[in-house]
């Protein structure tokens, strides 16, 4: 499932520099540059929603959650969390490797865009606290979990740091970065991981 999903990622990428863009990706750019999204709520949550994923308040993030899910459930699920949280790699890589998509270099001229390590981190990252809420039966983690991982992919739209193929992709790549690292972690923890 994660190799699919990454592999998933990977089709999307080349599609999008192949081909320019995803369905509706330009319509999404232009309508979001429309005068609604200059709102006071909407940059608030634009800023809020970004510095989630700024390098500082991520680290600040992550080291909470593993010291936390160290004391509260073992080690290993705590380094899981370690794991999840370095999908900022293979995200800057790709970056890195394709460069911007055709159209983000029509709208914007510069600056690479695809996949969004933002959403990337949180799908990952808070994901993962999400699978350890839900196994330890605190429902209200991955309620918040998911809130925060849609209202990163919505915002990254919304400020015009990324078209909605951006945010697939690192959705993608997330989940798919998540799913190998919980299978390290429950294949290599002792005991077999409790039920969802």
């Amino acid at each position: 499932m994660g190799g699919t999903l990454l592999a998933l990622a990977g089709i999307l990428g080349c599609w999008v520099h192949w081909e320019g863009s995803l369905p509706g990706d330009r319509d999404v750019a232009e309508a979001v540059s429309r005068p609604w999204t200059g709102k006071a709520y909407v940059e608030t949550g634009s800023r809020f929603f970004d510095g989630i994923a700024t390098p500082i308040v991520a680290f600040v993030i992550v080291t909470f959650g593993m010291w936390t899910i160290w004391r509260r459930v073992d080690r290993r699920s705590a380094l899981g969390l370690g794991l999840a949280s370095l999908v900022v790699i293979p995200s800057a890589a790709v970056k890195a490797i394709l460069g911007p998509t055709p159209l983000w270099v029509s709208l914007n001229g510069k600056g690479a865009n695809y996949p969004s390590g933002h959403v990337a981190f949180t799908t990952a990252a808070i994901g993962y606290m999400a699978v350890i809420g839900a196994r330890r039966r605190q429902p209200e983690v991955p309620v918040a979990a998911g809130l925060i991982i849609a209202g990163m992919g919505l915002t990254r739209v919304t400020s015009r740091q990324h078209l909605v193929s951006d945010v697939i992709g690192g959705g993608l790549l997330g989940a798919g970065w998540l799913v190998l690292v919980l299978l390290w972690v429950d294949r290599t923890s002792p005991d077999p991981p409790p039920a969802a």
